[in-house]
């Protein structure tokens, strides 16, 4: 049996920024923007995503 790996979400103060790093490294494209979120991905025979989210104060619980 496998496994892939298809969706990776990250905490990010500049989503904008991540995402299109991202999508110039990956040659992937912006799939949806939100007002603290980016969603980038590519489409072929299979959907891969890379989820950018604002970080927030409320995001992670303090350690």
């Amino acid at each position: 049996m496998t496994s892939r790996f298809t969706e990776l979400v990250v905490d990010r103060h500049d989503p904008e920024r991540l995402a299109a790093l991202w999508c110039a490294v990956l040659d992937f494209r912006v799939l949806d923007r939100g007002e603290k979120m980016v969603e980038i991905g590519s489409w072929g025979n299979e959907f891969d995503v890379v989820r950018t989210l604002a970080a927030t104060a409320h995001a992670m619980p303090a350690a």
